[in-house]
């Protein structure tokens, strides 16, 4: 596993202390919400289709998306008909999610962590977690989802990884450069199996991947690059010095104004047991 292939999963304890001068990791994206929203990635139509098939439910899903940031993975879900608690404690984060979705009738969200929910007993028929599973105690989570759902529900842990190739590489010498310790903490925590089968325990899990790529000018890749945790604020002279290593970046890889950053989607779904 790639170096940018491994970011996006590590292990929650390590981060907890990472971040502890910024307030924890629930105040991790304090600032960072419109550059979220704005620029990550979303999910390929095929992910979607991939969960439904294994969740076998009716036709319209009753789902807990735990750490939903602004909703990203929640409109996936919204769009497809089903129905969705946004499970969010940053509240810039939640707010996001709310002006975004708030329109939509089978929408609603909550202030919980992925150990406190704050959604009801055995009433969910998927729980999910989409680019957030490693800010997560793996066995309070997995209490938590034990209660949550309904029998024969299913948990799904879902991430982006930035694909192995040039523009990719560049990019993470960027993080490496201007991340410090907290994108080293990150970094730390290559492969997470430890949490993974602490929190599916004995039971079976299927995985699954496929490949997208998102299209980005000039303002959303810089957006995209300071959306993560641990870059510093964009009014600070590292944020001014990050911008232009990104612009020198962006210059170097832009074809009619747009770079083409690739990635692999994961998904791990099973019933923790």
């Amino acid at each position: 596993m790639s170096t940018a292939q491994g970011e996006s999963m590590t292990k929650g304890t390590p981060l907890a202390s990472a971040f502890a001068e910024a307030g924890g990791v629930q105040r991790v994206f304090e600032g960072k919400a419109h550059d979220y929203e704005r620029a990550r990635p979303g999910y390929p139509a095929a992910l979607y289709e991939h969960i439904e098939s294994l969740v076998g439910r009716g036709a319209v899903l009753s789902i807990a998306d735990i750490g939903a940031g602004t909703g990203l993975f929640t409109r996936g879900w919204l769009d497809r008909g089903h129905r969705v608690v946004a499970v969010e404690p940053n509240d810039p984060m939640r707010e996001a999610a709310d002006a975004l979705l708030r329109g939509q009738p089978r929408y609603r969200s909550t202030n919980g962590s992925a150990e406190a929910t704050a959604v009801a007993d055995a009433s969910v028929d998927l729980v999910t977690a989409a680019q957030a599973f490693h800010w997560f105690d793996a066995l309070a989570f997995r209490a938590e989802s034990l209660r949550i759902l309904r029998p024969g529900g299913l948990a799904a842990i879902v991430w982006n990884d930035r694909a192995d190739d040039d523009l990719n590489r560049d990019l993470t010498a960027l993080f490496a450069d201007f991340g410090g310790a907290r994108r080293a903490a990150i970094a730390a925590g290559l492969v997470q199996e430890e949490a993974i089968g602490r929190f599916f325990g004995n039971g079976s899990v299927r995985a699954w991947s496929t490949t997208h790529a998102q299209l980005l000018d000039a303002a959303r890749f810089a957006a995209l690059a300071f959306s993560r945790s641990f870059m510093p604020p964009r009014d600070s002279a590292p944020g001014a010095a990050a911008q232009s290593a990104l612009q020198e970046i962006f210059d170097r890889w832009a074809r009619d104004g747009h770079v083409r950053l690739a990635y692999v989607t994961h998904a791990l779904v099973g019933r923790p047991a």
